[in-house]
């Protein structure tokens, strides 16, 4: 769970970076604003469909995701 924890601040901080809402991301995502909530707080886990639009919508690769979010577990 604590991995999900870390994926989920790093997609925030990319979004936030990027000057993006939830409710703007779940509109690029089409889905609804709950699902990047839930994912923000590493609360549910998504789908890979999902993960690979949050990774296009971001313009950040999913490995590049990953390797962030296992580099937050490891401190």
């Amino acid at each position: 769970m604590k991995f999900a924890v870390s994926f989920g601040g790093v997609i925030r901080q990319k979004r936030t970076t990027l000057g993006l809402t939830q409710e703007e991301l779940a509109e690029q995502l089409d889905v609804h604003v709950t699902v990047i909530s839930r994912l923000e707080r590493g609360a549910s886990p998504p789908s890979f469909v999902t993960l690979m639009k949050v990774s296009e919508a971001l313009g950040t690769p999913l490995s590049e995701l990953f390797r962030a979010a296992e580099a937050l577990n490891e401190l």
